[in-house]
């Protein structure tokens, strides 16, 4: 798009900023018109895009819609209420089908003058089903159903997945029903048993009540029962539940909590329980080691707690409560590994029990903040990892401080015995190290602790000659012109005094010459020659000195002050046309260079020049000094390497984001392990490091990087990180889920046509509108002014007429002035006079004054009146020399269609904006119509066309940037606003649908927006 514009005559539909793009692709800035396009095509509206349920997308559009109150309602399926009590169930005369056995307890007594009651009944109908076709019946016929409410659990279960019902109480007709059993009258036994069920009822509570401290309302707890215990499950479970017994295979997964209940007849089958549960499909490989376990030993006078504790405290699980019986009373059993007595976990010495029968109340810890002196150790398996030693010895220092623990360093595998063990392992968040990685199912991994570049060095240019820098303050060209125009100047110069003396003299020449070089280097002429013609040379040559001598001052500070050197390779396209070798250690293959080659021909490319080698620092720094190569390494390696070899390395860093992303580096414990949650909020909390924040991931594909608008959301995401304590992460790759909080940008049209029928709104939460991206016609600005055009562009024309007038009328009265005093009328003499008058004009002082007082005067006003000219004069000089002067081209939509252009387009805009019927009344709209080409090109056959070709193209805003970057050089284009035509894009946030943090963001974003409406209302 960049090269069309630059160099054809066409125009571009484009979005707003995709002009941007362009205009970023090409290099350079391209002088284009914008034409809005609002009546044609309306806007777009964009909005990031997260996977669909993501937990952050309700908190994103919060802050969102607080920015500009535009709240789009995408939120979980509504339902109708239906029917929600007993009146609106009489009034809806819905058969209530029920169990015949309900007629005979219930409806069997005459009716009373309840009237709820009689109008129920009469819509009774006894029927026989099985909890099968009660499911069926619930989910295909209009009706209602009488049951227990246990028994909706089981209808739910028999036909396999989730009724959509409302449950309303029947108290008012029914009460409740109490289960007893029943034996003969005066039975022996019924004392007994009466005994034992209030002794079970006094368990049943004591295990309900521990369920109800322990574990979440949404806790789906699993049963493990141990090979001789019944099956005993509490009364009333508002919780859902598995079973397992530790003799028969599992085959559910629990994929949403770690939440145990383990039942014992006796102690000493915990062992073998345990160990079936951790090979069980209810083992949660990084979830179930922090879980919580409630563990029922039914075996009176279990005499050795402790044991119980220490075991589960080998296995790093801590949130353990422990239920035992004495007699008929229940026990509730808690204790910390940390307790000063409890040595680190190593003895069960201090337990807290607690009677059932009491108000009793269970404490787990959820952060460890005092673990009494002991250990944290931090396995780095080298004693001097990626150089940063002192750095994270003084972060665990502090942690170990703020724990009340002990930093203990330790380079080789540390002992099982190790309470807490670390290590630092540097997680590469790319499309090959995802969810499906070993290393992330492996471990449980900090918050990041520093994001590390990965970039690619190269020797840096050669040093550029100090007889070739003289040339670096202007081109080669410049120099051509400046000393072609002393030749010629002298040339002039000596002709006219030759001509006149009749006297032709090569020493003159010569003569003539070095006052002219002076002239161009100090500003005056030693000798100005009396000839009005060689006066008129003169003063034209000043006036072109004052230019030189304005480049060459701006200048020459820069190249005296600035080492100077040969550019060398500067970026990616260079490196792959060098075809230098690129070093790199073997770790890089595997996670970067190990799939198949993509479209991404810079990829294909690099991964063709890489050579996988395992070198020391010390020898990446020997070659980089003595060959000429490429190395690939984290930016933090560079410094070590520096360190090294002792001494500084003239090199260029060139970024791989578009082929490698960033590493991520973290803190790894055990997967499961007790003190993660701990540690990331120690992290958290750590102000002054770097490494406190949870990571907020903006995510883009690589061809759509940057969109030219990169420093906005670079700010926008570190404002919303900064507002929610996280970090902004960049990526252009697809992200490991374990991402905290993962967004994307996609460009979301809303407009009549993609209104919410669009399956993108289906399938992920919008935030509200972060920004307005224009869509534009993009085509080839004017053609470049000529240079003697543009000395006239220091001045409106009306100014340089008003200046000559000025000198043309100074002149006069001073030469009447001085004629009328001597009595003489010379046409010469008023020659000379304007020339002395223009000279004042340039250099702000007459040769000769006048004894004349009305000639002084006239002197002094003009010299006042010759410091205005020269103030506007010099301020607009060096933006003349400097900014390229163009004809202003097509402006407007009335000029593009005069113009008759074709207006290249993508097919996508032929869908939203240009596919209704044609509007008669709309001539602008219809006649753009007209004009409109759809094509699919790349962004580089954009920039093409527009340099090349006479047309147009309609993009976004922020396009135009990209087109400008593909080509990588300038493009002179206008910008032609189309929001007659299309309207705008609004841009917005995407999270995946249902996204906790959605609310957050929109919040955000409202409060961003109200306070830059205030920035406006104080400014104004």
């Amino acid at each position: 798009m960049g090269k069309l514009l630059n160099y054809r005559n066409c125009a571009m539909l484009m979005m707003e900023l995709e002009l941007q793009v362009v205009k970023f692709e090409v290099g350079g800035d391209i002088h284009v018109n914008s034409i809005a396009t609002d009546l044609v095509t309306g806007n777009i509206r964009a909005s990031y895009v997260l996977s669909a349920g993501h937990f952050f997308t309700k908190t994103l559009n919060s802050l969102i819609r607080s920015r500009d109150e535009s709240v789009t309602v995408l939120t979980t399926p509504q339902y109708k209420p239906g029917i929600q009590n007993l009146e609106d169930l009489v009034e809806s005369n819905l058969s209530i089908i029920a169990s015949p056995c309900f007629e005979e307890f219930y409806f069997s007594r005459a009716e009373t003058s309840n009237n709820i009651y009689s109008k129920i009944k009469n819509q009774m109908q006894f029927i026989s089903l099985s909890y099968y076709e009660m499911g069926k019946l619930l989910n295909y016929r209009n009706c209602a159903m009488l049951m227990m409410e246990l028994e909706l659990q089981v209808v739910k279960f028999e036909v396999g997945g989730d009724i959509h019902v409302n449950s309303i109480a029947t108290d008012l007709v029914t009460g409740n029903i109490r289960a007893s059993y029943v034996l003969s009258a005066g039975h022996f036994f019924t004392k007994t048993l009466n005994s034992l069920i209030r002794s079970i009822d006094e368990s049943d509570a004591c295990v309900s009540k521990s369920i109800n401290q322990m574990f979440n309302e949404d806790d789906t707890l699993a049963f493990i029962y141990d090979e001789y215990m019944e099956i005993e499950v509490p009364k009333i479970m508002k919780r859902p539940y598995v079973i397992a017994r530790c003799i028969g295979p599992t085959r559910s997964k629990l994929d949403r909590s770690a939440a145990y209940i383990v039942h014992l007849l006796k102690q000493e089958l915990l062992n073998n329980t345990l160990t079936f549960l951790r090979l069980s499909s209810f083992w949660i490989h990084k979830q179930s080691p922090n879980g919580r376990y409630l563990v029922i030993i039914n075996e009176n006078h279990s005499q050795d707690i402790q044991k119980i504790f220490t075991f589960f405290w080998n296995l790093k699980i801590h949130k353990v409560v422990v239920i035992t019986q004495h007699n008929h009373d229940h026990q509730i059993h808690t204790s910390n590994p940390y307790d000063k007595k409890n040595y680190c976990g190593a003895y069960a010495n201090i337990i807290r029990s607690q009677y059932c029968n009491g108000n009793f109340t269970i404490n787990i810890l959820k952060n460890y903040t005092d673990i009494n002196k002991c250990g944290i150790t931090f396995l780095t398996f080298d004693d001097n990892n990626y150089g940063l030693k002192a750095f994270f010895e003084d972060f665990f220092n502090t942690l170990a401080k703020k724990t009340n623990g002990e930093f203990i360093k330790n380079t080789t595998v540390t002992s099982k015995t190790e309470v807490i063990s670390i290590m630092m392992q540097p997680i590469i968040v790319t499309s090959i190290a995802t969810d499906s990685s070993p290393h992330i199912k492996e471990f449980d991994y900090s918050n990041t602790v520093m994001v590390n570049k990965i970039v690619i060095i190269v020797k840096a240019g050669d040093t550029v000659s100090p007889v070739k820098i003289l040339f670096v303050i202007f081109r080669t060209e410049v120099w051509i012109m400046i000393i072609l125009s002393i030749g010629i100047t002298s040339l002039s110069l000596w002709l006219i005094s030759s001509i006149d003396k009749q006297q032709f003299s090569i020493s003159k020449f010569g003569k003539t010459w070095l006052d002219v070089l002076l002239a161009t280097i100090w500003g005056y002429f030693v000798l100005v020659p009396r000839n009005i013609k060689a006066r008129y040379i003169i003063i034209s040559y000043l006036v072109y000195q004052i230019h030189i001598q304005t480049g060459f001052t701006s200048n020459l500070v820069t190249v005296l002050t600035t080492p100077q050197y040969k550019p060398g390779i500067q970026n990616l396209e260079d490196l792959v046309e060098s075809n230098l070798s690129i070093i790199a250690s073997p770790c890089f293959e595997e996670f970067y260079f190990s799939r198949a080659e993509t479209s991404n021909n810079i990829y294909s490319k690099i991964k063709n020049q890489m050579q996988f080698i395992s070198l020391s620092y010390y020898e990446m720094g020997k070659l980089l000094n003595y060959r000429n190569c490429a190395m690939l390494m984290m930016e933090l390696e560079l410094q070590v390497v520096k360190f090294e070899v002792g001494g500084d390395i003239h090199v260029n860093s060139i970024a791989t984001d578009l082929v490698t992303g960033n590493i991520r580096a973290s803190y790894v414990l055990s997967a499961g392990h007790f003190f993660t949650k701990t540690f990331n909020s120690l992290i958290r909390s750590i102000d002054e490091s770097d490494i406190n924040k949870c990571s907020i991931t903006f995510l883009t594909s690589p061809d759509e990087n940057n969109y030219g608008i990169k420093e906005f959301f670079e700010d926008f995401f570190n404002t919303l990180a900064n507002k929610t304590n996280g970090e902004f992460i960049k990526n252009t790759t697809v992200i490991s889920r374990t991402e905290g909080i993962s967004t994307m940008m996609q460009p979301i049209i809303f407009t009549s046509i993609a209104t919410d029928s669009s399956p993108y709104i289906k399938e992920y939460d919008f935030s509200n509108t972060v920004i307005v991206n224009k869509i534009v016609i993009v085509v080839k600005a004017g053609d470049t002014i000529s240079p003697v055009k543009t000395l006239f562009v220091i001045f409106r024309t009306e100014v340089w007429i008003m200046i000559i007038v000025s000198i043309g009328i100074t002149s006069l009265s001073l030469w009447l002035i001085s004629s009328i005093d001597k009595q003489q009328f010379s046409i010469s003499k008023f020659g000379k006079t304007w020339l002395d008058v223009l000279l004042a004009t340039i250099w702000g002082y007459f040769v000769l004054v006048p004894r004349n007082i009305k000639a002084r005067y006239i002197i002094i006003s003009y010299l006042v009146y010759q410091i205005h000219i020269q103030t506007g004069f010099t301020s607009n000089l060096v933006t003349v020399l400097t900014t390229p002067q163009y004809k202003p081209g097509i402006q407007n939509l009335e000029d593009l269609v005069e113009s008759n252009l074709s207006i290249i387009a993508s097919r996508c805009f032929e869908e939203f904006y240009f596919s209704r019927v044609e509007e008669t009344s709309n001539n602008i709209y219809s006649k753009i119509k007209n004009q409109m080409r759809f094509i699919d090109l790349s962004y580089i056959e954009r920039a093409k066309l527009l340099n090349y070709r006479n047309c147009a193209m309609l993009m976004m805003e922020l396009e135009l940037q990209v087109v400008k970057f593909e080509v990588g050089a300038d493009i002179h284009v206008n910008s032609i606003a189309t929001d007659l035509v299309t309207g705008n894009i609004r841009v917005s946030c995407v999270l995946s649908a249902g996204h906790f943090f959605t609310k957050t963001l929109n919040s955000f974003i409202r409060s961003r927006d109200e306070s830059e409406r205030e920035e406006e209302q104080k400014q104004h």
